[in-house]
């Protein structure tokens, strides 16, 4: 998930069968705090990367793809995510993603 809360240790973003996002806060050292869920429906996404502030506005965010092929960005906010938005269309014949 990268920074989330911005303390500078990473952060990890799990997600439910159901549609929960659950984080887990870094505490420093490696491992992870207790999570808390920090946004619900997010699901039918078949991508879903971390790849830090993509809109600039100093929370990370997700992309993701769904089952058609589209991408989009999902938001960071402080509390957990805005409205997905639109990035483009045509990705349903790849099968790998990488952030790094």
């Amino acid at each position: 998930m990268g920074l989330w809360d911005g303390d500078g240790a990473p952060d990890t973003l799990l997600f439910t069968s159901d549609g929960k996002a659950l984080l887990y806060p870094g505490n420093g050292p490696g491992g992870m705090t207790s999570g808390k869920q920090i946004a619900s429906g997010i699901k039918g996404y078949n991508w879903v990367l971390g790849l830090g502030d993509l809109d600039g506005n100093g929370r990370s965010d997700l992309l993701v793809r769904d089952k058609a092929g589209v991408l989009w960005i999902l938001p960071g906010t402080k509390s957990g995510f805005a409205d997905k938005q639109f990035i483009a269309s045509g990705f349903s014949g790849y099968d790998l993603a990488a952030a790094g």
